[in-house]
């Protein structure tokens, strides 16, 4: 929510009210059985409007992500690198959205905590 949490498709700006679901970037069907519990981690998890989570279903994010602004992306924490939106990268995905996971919460403390020093290195 601290870079401006938008939808998908819509654009429009997410509150974290009714009708809105957590979405798998990685959709979690499209790992094989063995694995398919990893895809639960907060790395994975994007929030949407439920109605665009069942258009989305199981098309993978190398399909639906590139029909995105980079606002939206963004917006979202979601590495702009093409190449990760693969089930087969998803290791990296992961790494690499969690650093901007942390960084957008690390944002969002320095703005909160402007006085405080240290925020930002880790």
């Amino acid at each position: 929510m601290n870079r401006g949490l938008l939808d998908f498709y819509t654009g429009q700006k997410i509150l974290l009210q009714g009708h809105v679901d957590r979405h798998h970037v990685l959709p979690r069907a499209q790992f094989d059985a063995a694995s398919r519990a990893t895809a639960d981690t907060i790395a994975n998890m994007a929030f949407i409007l439920e109605d665009v989570n069942r258009t989305i279903s199981q098309t993978g994010p190398e399909v639906y992500l590139k029909k995105l602004s980079l606002k939206i992306i963004r917006s979202q924490c979601i590495p702009e690198d093409s190449a990760l939106w693969a089930i087969d990268r998803a290791e990296e995905f992961w790494a690499a959205r969690r650093e901007l996971l942390a960084q957008s919460f690390n944002d969002f403390v320095a703005g909160a905590l402007p006085s405080r020093r240290g925020l930002t290195g880790g």
